[in-house]
């Protein structure tokens, strides 16, 4: 998908459904690229409302999670990355 269909279509879940857990749900379910759209809507909510408030098993789910990918890409240091980016 393009750039702008993503972000549009992350945007307009923003708009519909000013809660994170059913917005992301919503979007899940749609099929196609929900992956991509989910995560772009995942960020953007959690930009604007705060990381508190996405609930908080998928905090603890996606903090848990370990990739094959080494230990570069670990979601382990998800927040202390997002405080030196929101530091920068």
């Amino acid at each position: 998908p393009s750039a702008p269909s993503v972000l549009g279509a992350a945007f307009q879940a923003l708009v519909r459904e000013g809660d994170p857990g059913r917005g992301l749900s919503a979007l899940a379910r749609q099929g196609g690229a929900a992956d991509v759209i989910v995560g772009v809507a995942g960020a953007l909510y959690g930009g604007l409302l705060g990381e508190e408030a996405l609930p908080g098993t998928w905090r603890e789910g996606l903090l848990a999670c370990r990739t094959t990918r080494g230990l570069t890409y670990q979601t382990a240091d998800l927040l202390p990355l997002a405080e030196a980016l929101a530091r920068a």
